[in-house]
C-alpha cells in the first residue's frame, strides 16, 4: 500500500514543479519561445526533474 501511495505522490509533484517552471518560461520573451527547450533545461530544478 505505501508503494501506491508513493506512486501516486510522484506524478502529482511532477506536474507540480513543472507548472512552476511553465510560468518562468512563458515570463520569458517570445524571442525565447523557439529556445523554450534550451531555457527550460538550465534550470537547476527542471534539470533534476528531467534526469
Amino acid at each position: 500500500m505505501d508503494g501506491r501511495a508513493i506512486g501516486a505522490l510522484q506524478p502529482v509533484a511532477f506536474p507540480v514543479n513543472f507548472s512552476s517552471q511553465r510560468p518562468r518560461a512563458r515570463d520569458t520573451p517570445p524571442e525565447l519561445g523557439d529556445d523554450k527547450d534550451a531555457v527550460l533545461p538550465n534550470d537547476s530544478p527542471l534539470s533534476a526533474a528531467g534526469r
